[in-house]
């Protein structure tokens, strides 16, 4: 990563710490959320600049949560996108603002004005990465760091997703297989979690 980005993530890792809501939680689904990114770059297409957008936005996809816990990912999206980020220009923080607002309930849409007002490649860029984002969001669904690794198998029609460790009952899986859908949709590929073991 490049001195200006990785000097924007510590700024923005110091912001949501102001916020005192599950920071753990947060770094841990951008770290989730990077390994996910950098074993599916046959199937994203995406670069280095868009990783940096996927990790600011995960690490920040949460800070609306103390302030309107049912709609805390559009506050996020306001906080976000009303920061002062020091060497962040205006079409990366919406970019970032829009990824972590797609991180849960309603996938981006024609009408929600902030996403169509994008260019053509912003809007899938934002749709591929918040599809990432959901995914890791769920894989830390109890927020207690129990899926420590996560590693990606491509085939034409399937992503398989192995956890370690891996139980098929866990909260985490479950919110994992229930966030998957914007995946599924832009990628064009059925989802599935499994261990080590069951490869």
């Amino acid at each position: 990563m490049g001195i200006a980005r990785k000097k924007i993530i510590e700024i923005m890792n110091r912001w949501m710490e102001t916020f005192k809501w599950a920071p753990d939680h947060m770094r841990q689904v951008s770290i989730l959320a990077l390994m996910i990114f950098d074993d599916l770059r046959p199937l994203h297409g995406l670069d280095e600049h868009d990783r940096f957008l996927l990790q600011a936005a995960a690490i920040s996809h949460d800070v609306g949560f103390l302030y309107d816990e049912e709609n805390h990912h559009k506050v996020s999206f306001d906080l976000i996108r009303k920061a002062d980020f020091s060497g962040l220009n205006e079409l990366d923080q919406m970019l970032i603002a829009l990824i972590a607002r797609y991180h849960r309930k309603s996938p981006p849409k024609k009408k929600h004005k902030f996403f169509n007002a994008l260019e053509e490649k912003d809007k899938g860029r934002v749709k591929k990465l918040a599809a990432l984002l959901r995914i890791a969001d769920g894989l830390d669904r109890t927020h207690t760091n129990f899926v420590k690794k996560v590693q990606c198998q491509l085939t034409e029609s399937t992503v398989v997703f192995v956890l370690e460790p891996f139980e098929e009952k866990s909260p985490e899986v479950q919110a994992g297989l229930k966030k998957s859908a914007l995946f599924m949709e832009v990628f064009n590929r059925h989802v599935v979690f499994c261990g080590v073991a069951h490869l």
